[in-house]
């Protein structure tokens, strides 16, 4: 839905527009607005625009509630589902920490259970992948505006505004490759998560580096820690209803207990009377007895 603000009434008036996406990293790629015409836009590989046409006429232009945009062809087919599960894409960092590769190899270095991590020995830096070809991205080309470079004119992501070295934590690298239309690596391969070989001239000074990823840790990780799996129950919203004890209307249920507990053979003839006894008193009354009262047999005739 498109908005336009009506200076002559105050009301704002909504159109519906057509919008067409590129594959991958999801960038606007197209804007059709009925009445106006049609925008075109085009990215570098790292997903910042650099240029746009529009075919519509010069100047200001007001929408048309009379005209339908045509929308969008899709440009690919829907992927079929895939045979292995979907790699991690969630902000919130994987129990048992996730992967840290050399950069330059194929090579995981250990793994990684502090997000925040930022300093000493234990820093890291990264690159960001492509969404559809996996492939790592280490430097905005053409730099981006009003990024400072570094000393051989790069737009590298891992560093600062001003083109220093500085630290980065993981929900850092995660947001900054979201934010370019990337994603932070997530497949095993010298040219994903190790971001490019060793001496390619690929700059940025990744190379012999520890790297964010996003690949969940796994046993065969070095330094992985096995007790991150042993997750502690959520507590039940309810308290624990307790046991209620027999009483003379589940007879039937706590004489089949005493059977399974006791090996007892119990049936309902050894069952003891529910009928209530009554205590003696000094007053002349009849005793209430069990006896069944005896009745004369009917003589034939």
């Amino acid at each position: 839905t498109f908005y336009e603000n009506e200076k002559d009434d105050g009301i704002v008036d909504t159109y519906t527009v057509q919008i067409e996406r590129a594959p991958g990293h999801g960038a606007v790629a197209g804007l059709r607005v009925p009445g106006c015409g049609e925008w075109t836009f085009a990215y570098y590989s790292n997903g910042t625009l650099f240029d746009y046409t529009y075919d519509g006429p010069a100047g200001a232009c007001e929408p048309s509630a009379d005209v339908v945009a045509v929308a969008y062809p899709t440009q690919v087919p829907t992927p079929a589902p895939s045979q292995v599960p979907t790699a991690y894409h969630n902000l919130d960092f994987p129990a048992c920490g996730v992967k840290i590769f050399e950069g330059g190899k194929n090579v995981v270095s250990d793994c990684a259970r502090d997000e925040w991590i930022e300093e000493g020995e234990q820093a890291n830096r990264f690159g960001c992948c492509d969404t559809i070809t996996n492939a790592c991205v280490r430097k905005a080309d053409p730099p981006r505006a009003g990024r400072g470079l570094d000393g051989k004119d790069n737009d590298c992501f891992w560093k600062s505004d001003t083109g220093d070295p500085r630290a980065t934590h993981w929900h850092f690298a995660h947001e900054t490759c979201t934010d370019l239309g990337l994603k932070l690596c997530d497949v095993e391969s010298v040219a994903s998560a190790g971001c490019g070989k060793h001496g390619t001239g690929l700059k940025c000074h990744l190379d012999g580096e520890r790297l964010w990823t996003n690949i969940p840790c796994d046993a065969d990780t070095p330094g992985y820690d096995a007790t991150c799996e042993l997750a502690t129950p959520v507590p039940t919203a309810m308290a624990t209803e307790e046991e209620e004890e027999p009483t003379g209307l589940d007879l039937d249920e706590a004489i089949f207990e005493l059977e399974e507990d006791w090996g007892l053979d119990i049936h309902w003839s050894d069952a003891p009377t529910l009928l209530p006894t009554y205590a003696s008193t000094d007053s002349t009354t009849d005793a209430v007895t069990n006896a069944e009262t005896p009745t004369e047999t009917p003589t034939e005739t």
